[in-house]
């Protein structure tokens, strides 16, 4: 794993700008966001979800911290460089939970920077009144996204509703 306590890691909000600028001009989401945006953006995994994630914030009309982030990051070695997302998958529930999600691209990945931006979502819940408990999900036969959360203090709570998908919880209330 190459070391990135040196680095930077920012995780800036989406917006329903900033998202369209990811469908169709990466030149000037590279300005807004300050960033390199690499070739291979945005990670399959998210592509086909863009425009609903543009369209679920303009429904919106708060400006909460309940919704997706991008990760930004930066050290000696790397300018500031769009590396992965992730963030809400949906505003607090009736029983204070909200689930993450997220991604990295593969040239970025086991460098640490889904683990670091987890905790970050997990800080900002943490800083809700509105929020007791995150979830989050991931792949049985994915052992990096499985690390990722147990790194950040997910416990293994057994299958999802989909299969072959393991759900994982987090109490922040007494993180």
């Amino acid at each position: 794993m190459n070391d990135t306590h040196a680095s930077t890691l920012d995780l800036i909000p989406f917006t329903p700008a900033l998202i369209r600028m990811e469908i169709d001009n990466h030149a000037e989401l590279s300005m807004h966001l300050n960033a390199v945006i690499p070739p291979e953006w945005p990670p399959h995994e998210v592509r086909n979800l863009l425009d609903y994630f543009a369209h679920s914030l303009e429904e919106r009309s708060d400006d909460s911290c309940w919704r997706g982030y991008y990760w930004v990051a930066s050290s000696e070695e790397m300018p500031r460089t769009l590396v992965g997302s992730g963030g809400f998958k949906n505003l607090p529930d009736e029983a204070k939970s909200v689930e993450i999600g997220y991604g990295t691209l593969e040239i970025f990945r086991n460098r640490g920077f889904a683990t670091r931006a987890v905790k970050k979502l997990v800080e900002i819940a943490i800083l809700s009144t509105e929020v007791e408990i995150v979830i989050a999900e991931a792949l049985k036969s994915n052992a990096a996204s499985i690390h990722v959360l147990q790194k950040a203090g997910f416990m293994c709570i057994g299958n999802a509703d989909e299969e072959n998908t393991l759900r994982f919880r987090i109490d922040v209330r007494h993180h």
